[in-house]
């Protein structure tokens, strides 16, 4: 296969290079030539000057003649001299460019005046010493390098994980017996009261519960698509106030939710999914506020929120001993899609079944935000750990970049502490839960194991892109060296 415009005008130009040190070399030994001349040259003068002084008082003899025409001899020969150097400044040849396909033109003429093959391999134009060290640019600085860790690192995010683990299984555990779920139903209560208050709502000088505050945002922030019983959507599917939320695409806390909260508000319709299919039911007309299409949308985006806040905290109505059906984490309404999907357990259980089940058992969005707490702490044990050691060893080369998730080092060791941290959660899982796949998953921490996830699917692309060329490295080292070049010009 012959190659392309910018291959053979590659391969040219790399000859007109060469030919040009060809002559610059040539050019140089004629110069010292000529400096060496220019020596001679000078004593000459300076003889030529001592018989011009002394024309000045004799007349010239027939030696001192002969001398004179000696040394204009010299002098031209010095001027041819000069004359060579000028020929090889002449000999080399100027392409001058006055458009991309002239150039390439003149290019290939040139090729065809000298004979060049500008069909040989790019490879050939480089010398060992430049293939040498274009190959160690390529594989150390330019290509996906494994990270750079030591057992201690190693060990470092093993022990976080494992630690996280632990507080994972003794504290946090299914939504019934977790020790750390009052911390984010306290926080959650607390945000709800507060957003309330900031809408208008009156709390009597402190005195208002958190029943009067959702009470209130229910009021000011009310839908359409808030139907909590099957009869309320003609008995398409099973329907419950404890599993509404879940069902309702419109409570998704997420782009899924707020997409259909905003067509259901303007349709006046309903998307519910269970059994796998999603259900759309006509409702009750609603007036959205604004006075045009737009204004219409960001109320419609503000009343999905405000609705959300009314259900985050569970039920207005809630006991110390019933938390109420909160709203659930984010797409995990998408559960319900599963609804033909699996046989899970004695009774075979389909996927959505158990889903739905781990949803009116406590497994809502304020439980997940007690299962991002252990998750949390590896995160932080790491990053504490690994800035320890890198400010240690070297202070003054430190900086925060290193503890981002993008940095090599740092993503492999919050994969291992996270991987740790999921198997400690499984095992704690499987043994607490006593074969019930309901118990089970209960216990299991879905942030962590999306998250570990997360991080594991980087990792694996990172392993097999591992020798290969990184584009951004390549990107930002071109982008390195025109800034260098134009720097130089300037």
């Amino acid at each position: 296969m012959s190659n392309n415009k910018f291959e053979r005008a590659a391969i040219v130009q790399k000859h007109r290079l060469d030919s040009g040190m060809s002559t610059l070399a040539a050019m140089n030994k004629d110069l010292s030539q000529l400096q060496q001349s220019q020596k001679f040259l000078d004593s000459q003068i300076a003889e030529a000057q001592e018989l011009i002084d002394s024309l000045q008082t004799e007349s010239l003899t027939s030696q001192q003649v002969s001398d004179l025409d000696a040394l204009a001899d010299k002098l031209q020969l010095d001027i041819l001299s000069e004359s060579v150097v000028e020929n090889l400044y002449e000999r080399q040849e100027v392409i001058k460019e006055s458009s991309d396909e002239d150039l390439f033109a003149q290019l290939d003429n040139y090729a065809i005046r000298h004979n060049i093959d500008t069909n040989t391999n790019l490879a050939n134009l480089l010398s060992a010493k430049d293939i040498k060290e274009l190959k160690h640019l390529i594989e150390d600085e330019l290509s996906y390098q494994p990270p750079k860790l030591d057992k201690y690192d190693y060990a470092i995010a093993c022990t976080c994980g494992l630690i996280s683990g632990l507080i994972d299984a003794l504290f946090v555990g299914s939504p019934k017996d977790s020790k750390l779920t009052e911390i984010p139903d306290s926080v959650v209560d607390g945000i709800v009261m507060k957003f309330a208050k900031l809408c208008g709502w009156n709390d009597k000088g402190g005195e208002g519960t958190l029943g009067q505050a959702i009470q209130y945002l229910e009021k000011k922030f009310g839908v359409n698509y808030d139907q909590r019983l099957s009869s309320d959507v003609n008995d398409l599917f099973n329907l419950t106030p404890s599993n509404h939320h879940l069902k309702n695409l419109a409570h998704s806390p997420d782009l899924i939710g707020l997409i259909f909260s905003v067509i259901d508000q303007f349709t006046n319709t309903s998307h519910f999914v269970s059994n796998g299919k999603i259900y759309a039911v006509e409702t009750e007309s609603i007036e959205l506020r604004g006075d045009n299409f737009v204004t219409k949308v960001v109320f419609g985006i503000i009343n999905w929120f405000g609705h959300l806040m009314s259900d985050v905290a569970g039920s207005k109505s809630r006991t110390d001993d019933n938390r109420g059906a909160g709203i659930p984490i984010a797409f995990f309404n998408l559960s319900q899609l599963f609804g033909n999907v699996g046989s899970f357990g004695p009774n075979n259980k389909k996927l959505s079944e158990i889903c739905s089940k781990l949803y009116t058992s406590g497994y809502d969005f304020r439980f997940g935000v007690t299962l991002n707490i252990p998750v949390q702490i590896a995160i932080l044990l790491v990053r504490s750990f690994r800035a320890f050691r890198l400010y240690a060893n070297s202070p003054n080369e430190f900086n925060f970049i290193s503890l981002s998730e993008n940095n090599p080092e740092m993503r492999r060791m919050l994969s291992v502490s996270l991987g740790c941290l999921c198997l400690v959660d499984i095992g704690d899982a499987f043994v607490r839960g006593r074969g019930n796949i309901v118990n089970i998953l209960l216990r299991t921490n879905l942030i962590a194991w999306l998250k570990f996830s997360a991080l594991a699917r980087v990792e694996f692309k990172a392993l097999l892109l591992q020798g290969h060329i990184n584009e951004n490295l390549v990107d930002d080292y071109i982008e390195h060296e025109y800034t260098s070049l134009l720097k130089e010009m300037s």
